[in-house]
């Protein structure tokens, strides 16, 4: 019998021409990563823990951030409000529609452009297994 696999996908979006003020409001970007998430079919694990980042002279400037822990990993979008960027992303154990969560992710932000790709990471069950030492 050959080994079981496990899918695992890695989607990552990054967006330009977002509004300044969208990207400082940490609650509209959480509204809109749990938007993806549900529209990714992906399980939240409690509330997202989001924030507001201040200009500390650092080259990103400021902006919000918003992270969602899942029950298959994570889900982040990270606003920069001084160069109207945004980028996301969104690592899950199961297959992700990247066409579907890039064209809504960029509607939902008002986006000028963007850019996407999903990275398969998917691995075998013996890697797995050694890793969770598991027998």
């Amino acid at each position: 019998m050959p080994p079981a696999r496990y899918t695992a996908a890695h989607f990552t979006f990054e967006a330009w021409g977002v509004s300044s003020s969208l990207l400082m409001n940490a609650q509209a970007l959480e509204s809109i990563l749990l938007r993806a998430v549900k529209l990714a079919g992906l399980r939240p694990i409690g509330a997202p823990s989001s924030a507001v980042i201040l200009d500390d002279g650092k080259a990103w400037g400021a902006g919000a951030s918003s992270l969602q822990l899942l029950i298959d990993s994570h889900a982040s979008l990270h606003g920069l409000a001084q160069r109207g960027h945004v980028y996301c992303d969104i690592f899950s154990c199961s297959a992700l529609d990247g066409e579907l969560l890039a064209a809504n992710l960029s509607w939902w932000l008002g986006a000028t452009g963007f850019s996407w790709r999903v990275q398969d990471r998917t691995i075998g069950r013996s890697w797995w297994h050694r890793l969770l030492r598991l027998p």
